[in-house]
């Protein structure tokens, strides 16, 4: 089951965590700063130890993507709208789902979505879980996408989101707090 790790708004603690962490633990490292200028980001992502880079995707600044190398990109839902324009010459492309309806809809070719909050949210007081667990099993059996659970996601939980048939989980609150 493929794990993913998303970045928080502390750069400092980022670096500092992920010198620590074996990134062969991590299929992806996904980098959202979406308040960051390209500068702000590049400087991040310079900062990253190497060994993260190649499995770092970003959510902004896609030029940056192939500067540096990187895994890929993820497209946010104004992204997807335009996705003709800039998912050309990525190693991978990724997307988010709020939605099973607007997730079921997509048939656009993506590495693997995120689906979320799949359970209540660590790091976001008062982001709930929005699906049950048998809306949950069947996106997963229906979808043609490979779906990530995102959203509440703790080790312990991993072998609940394993039968539900997701293909893997984002840690974000798990992780870092």
């Amino acid at each position: 089951m493929k794990q993913i790790l998303f970045s928080t708004d502390d750069a400092v603690t980022d670096i500092f965590r992920l010198e620590k962490t074996v990134a062969s633990d991590f299929h992806s490292f996904h980098i959202r700063k979406p308040n960051w200028s390209r500068s702000e980001l590049e400087t991040y992502v310079e900062n990253l130890p190497k060994t993260w880079r190649d499995k770092s995707v970003i959510h902004h600044h896609f030029d940056l993507c192939n500067t540096y190398s990187l895994k890929g990109i993820h497209l946010n839902e104004k992204n997807r709208r335009e996705a003709g324009v800039v998912s050309q010459g990525f190693k991978i492309i990724s997307t988010s789902f709020h939605s099973i309806d607007d997730l079921l809809g997509d048939h656009s070719k993506y590495e693997y979505v995120f689906l979320s909050p799949v359970f209540d949210s660590i790091s976001k007081a008062g982001y709930r879980s929005a699906f049950s667990t048998e809306e949950l099993r069947r996106v997963n059996k229906l979808s043609k996408h490979r779906i990530i659970a995102l959203g509440g996601i703790k080790p312990e939980l991993k072998d609940a989101c394993k039968s539900m048939g997701f293909s893997g989980v984002a840690l974000l609150g798990a992780f870092w707090y």
